[in-house]
């Protein structure tokens, strides 16, 4: 009987954590699918502020970043953040949501729409306006900036 229980926390907890993973997936894909539209529409503006998602702020995390000294990320449990491992990748950027201070969400985006030069030492509110353009020398490859 104890094992069953045990095996019922643990099956329970994957699906805690399967579901996660899914609301993350289906983000990405609204990113992706509304960065998509813009650049066959060629708009090249766009917020975030559509995603069904409730948030008030975003952290971009770029990568190679460290986490514990990143000061954007001051005061928040970075530990869903260190599982993606983004202090030694280069093929992805976390895009952190956050509600009152408190992480909603990290979606990992491939770099083809490259949120890494944005400054990192900021929240991103669901009002800014975001602005990509096609990069040089990778034409796959959309570099995005904060509209000014």
């Amino acid at each position: 009987m104890k094992y069953m229980k045990i095996l019922v926390l643990f099956v329970f907890a994957l699906g805690c954590i399967e579901k996660d993973s899914n609301q993350d997936k289906k983000i990405e894909r609204e990113i992706s699918g509304l960065l998509d539209s813009k650049v066959k529409e060629n708009k090249y503006s766009f917020q975030l502020d559509g995603l069904s998602l409730d948030w008030d702020s975003l952290i971009v995390v770029p990568p190679y970043t460290i986490l514990r000294k990143t000061e954007s990320l001051q005061g928040i449990d970075v530990g869903v953040l260190e599982e993606t491992g983004i202090e030694f990748r280069d093929d992805k950027c976390v895009l952190v949501f956050l509600k009152v201070g408190k992480i909603v969400t990290c979606v990992e985006m491939k770099r083809n729409y490259d949120f890494s030069e944005l400054p990192t030492n900021r929240l991103y509110s669901r009002s800014d306006v975001f602005h990509f353009f096609q990069d040089k020398l990778s034409k796959s490859r959309y570099v995005i900036n904060l509209e000014r």
